[in-house]
């Protein structure tokens, strides 16, 4: 199926922001009630199953005061006046992103202007994959039009050794973060006046909400490295210098997601 965004779904939720940590009021703490609306449309190709299918979805909430609360407590499995922590029952898998517990992770319910900036490596931390085609790089003296087909190979080897899927930059979009990393070569004419000499620079992008405003999500750059002829490498070629970019994204990746 194709076209445009098709309502498939309205579910009616109930979402409770009880206490600070999850758990019936104390004294200082207040229990607050919410209808939850969640409408959830397929947009692209193949819908609703097909991997050119995309999840929209869309929340509208309202405030709930029923003259009895003590069955909606059944319902999170706690009663009034329970030690904090007893008897919670678990989220379902499915439930929206804004009704789970975010005293940790600082998500939906909280103000993001008071968490803590992340280290920069954090960005890798769970990296599940990344969009990404080499096979349009233009190749540089030297090298015929397999160039960038043997990177993207190269590239698909080690990131798969890692753990991580690739995926064409468009098919990125299902990934959570729509991960995609760029990257590009550029070089002097040969025959020019000047001596030759090539750069690389490569940029992994995520998607990522602005804490001053929630509701803007854009696009971002995360990760970055560059790297450029020299006497460094006076022995390197230009296919070299892109593969520096794979090593340099090997180790951080690996330091960021080291259990240790």
């Amino acid at each position: 199926m194709t076209g445009g965004p098709k309502a498939v779904l309205y579910a009616l939720g109930l979402c409770a922001l009880i206490g600070a940590g999850g758990h019936p009021a104390h004294a200082d703490t207040q229990d607050r009630f919410w209808i939850l609306w969640e409408q959830i449309r397929h947009a692209g190709s193949n819908c609703p199953d097909g991997s050119g299918c995309r999840q929209v979805r869309e929340y509208s909430s309202r405030p709930f005061t029923p003259d009895r609360t003590d069955w909606l407590y059944r319902m999170f499995g706690l009663s009034r006046g329970r030690t904090p922590g007893a008897g919670r029952a678990g989220e379902r898998p499915d439930a929206p992103r804004v009704c789970q517990d975010t005293s940790r992770t600082g998500g939906p319910g909280s103000d993001p202007e008071r968490q803590f900036l992340s280290e920069s490596l954090d960005a890798l931390r769970g990296l599940a994959g990344i969009g990404l085609d080499l096979r349009s790089l233009r190749p540089p003296p030297g090298f015929d039009s397999g160039f960038g087909a043997d990177l993207q190979a190269e590239f698909e080897r080690r990131f798969r050794a890692l753990g991580l899927l690739v995926l064409d930059p468009r098919e990125a979009a299902r990934l959570p973060g729509q991960p995609k990393l760029n990257i590009f070569l550029s070089f002097t004419d040969p025959d020019g006046a000047c001596a030759y000499s090539y750069s690389v620079f490569a940029s992994l992008s995520q998607t990522a909400l602005l804490s001053r405003d929630p509701a803007t999500k854009l696009s971002v750059g995360v990760w970055s490295f560059s790297t450029k002829s020299s006497a460094e490498f006076a022995d390197a070629t230009e296919y070299d210098a892109v593969l520096r970019v794979l090593e340099a994204f090997e180790r951080d990746f690996s330091k960021a997601n080291d259990p240790e």
